[in-house]
């Protein structure tokens, strides 16, 4: 080989070598600047005074939610919330609201709507600023105005951002003070009996999945938003919850590659999750697609000895999905009704 050669190639493995400290330089300035946004500069400026609950003069704040999820509020409060910061980057806390119309704050899919009863919940939590956080002023102050570029779209459906308050801490049942579902027919707020809930809740509690009706991973839980959680009570939440769970095999993977992902990664990981899920909204069949990403990811990274087996694993999720499959046509099998003679 010429020394021509020679010095080409050496200049081409130091150019690459070059390269490759320059990208790993960019990605530890990238997991840097991610933890410093995430730990330093969130919550380093004070509320003012003027978007407090107390300062802006509000009475009464609520929480919207469905039937498929009230009857565990009831029983353990409001836990859940997802306050996006970026588009791939969030936390859990509880999100409520001054406005009692009916209105879908969270976001929540026309499809989830039609098929549950929509619920209105009057919270009574403590207020100091510190603990509420009006949603519109964190927003354009730590988000970039993210969340208003949402609900700006349509106010009437999303709510009004300024009217909207973030609560850092776990909702108790004993802070909702009242009750009420909405009366698609007559438009109106209607205060449910006691014995309609209590049914509810004891249906629900006795259910063999937590869902009625087929649905999608969840977004926060694949993409380990709930993991930077201020109620403290995700984690209890979901080791008494996750037997009933579709995904709970499939959550076992997103829960690990979440707490070991930093950084880019991390964020690489979110993006392959969200825009999955968003195909498959659309499409089915992209569930697949989501399982086998989520799988490949995982034995990507993880030692020798915890990798797993690819056709067990799935077959895992298939049997789950049948086991879903077969209980649901069970539950909404039309009744008969026998003639007494």
């Amino acid at each position: 080989m010429s020394m021509n050669v020679k010095k080409k190639i050496n200049k081409k493995e130091r150019r690459n070598i070059k390269n490759k400290k320059r990208e790993l330089r960019r990605r530890k300035q990238v997991q840097h600047n991610q933890e410093k946004k995430c730990s330093n500069r969130l919550w380093s400026i004070p509320q003012p005074e003027e978007y407090t609950f107390d300062g802006r003069g509000h009475k009464k704040l609520y929480h919207y939610t469905t039937e498929n999820h009230l009857p565990s509020i009831l029983e353990n409060g409001v836990i859940f919330g997802d306050v996006m910061t970026d588009h791939f980057d969030g936390f859990n806390t509880p999100n409520l609201t001054t406005e009692n119309k009916f209105h879908n704050p969270s976001s929540k899919s026309e499809g989830i709507m039609e098929k549950n009863d929509y619920y209105r919940l009057t919270i009574k939590c403590p207020t100091e600023k510190e603990k509420l956080i009006n949603y519109g002023w964190f927003d354009k102050t730590y988000c970039k105005g993210i969340n208003l570029k949402l609900t700006s779209q349509d106010p009437s459906i999303y709510g009004e951002i300024f009217n909207q308050y973030i609560y850092l801490g776990h909702i108790t049942p004993s802070m909702i003070t009242e009750v009420k579902v909405w009366n698609k027919k007559t438009k109106y707020w209607d205060r449910p009996k006691k014995k309609e809930i209590d049914d509810m809740c004891f249906e629900y509690n006795n259910l063999t999945f937590n869902r009625k009706f087929h649905h999608l991973p969840s977004q926060t839980r694949i993409g380990g938003f709930l993991m930077d959680d201020y109620t403290g009570k995700v984690i209890q939440f979901q080791k008494e919850n996750d037997d009933k769970e579709l995904y709970k095999d499939l959550y076992v993977l997103t829960d690990y590659i979440c707490k070991t992902l930093k950084g880019r990664n991390l964020m690489d990981y979110r993006e392959f999750v969200i825009t999955t899920l968003i195909k498959c909204e659309r499409d089915s069949k992209y569930i697949n697609v989501l399982i086998n990403g989520v799988f490949k990811i995982y034995n990507g990274f993880v030692d020798t000895n915890e990798k797993l087996d690819q056709t067990e694993y799935l077959i895992k999720i298939k049997d789950q999905f049948e086991k879903f499959d077969n209980w649901y046509d069970e539950i909404n099998k039309p009744v008969e009704l026998k003639l007494v003679g």
